[in-house]
């Protein structure tokens, strides 16, 4: 899919999930991988990443905070 820089976009990954208490092994077989989804503009994307901005700031200044979410992660992208 081509994307344009700051273009509106939804992505859905799978993410990891990691717990620090104890449980059973069935019950550690069984814990599921989360489902994340996100809004946000477009930056780039390579062969490791796409990443996005949630926030940018406006006036004289551009800066911005940044999402890095590996391509192998990614379910899902979608234009808005």
């Amino acid at each position: 899919m081509k994307l344009k820089p700051d273009q509106v976009i939804e992505v859905e990954w799978e993410d990891i999930f990691s717990t620090c208490s104890w449980h059973t092994k069935a019950l550690a077989s069984n814990f599921p991988i989360p489902k994340c989804k996100c809004v946000g503009y477009f930056l780039n994307q390579d062969k490791k990443c796409l990443r996005l901005s949630h926030t940018i700031q406006v006036g004289r200044f551009s800066d911005r905070d940044v999402t890095a979410i590996p391509q192998g992660c990614i379910t899902k992208i979608r234009k808005l």
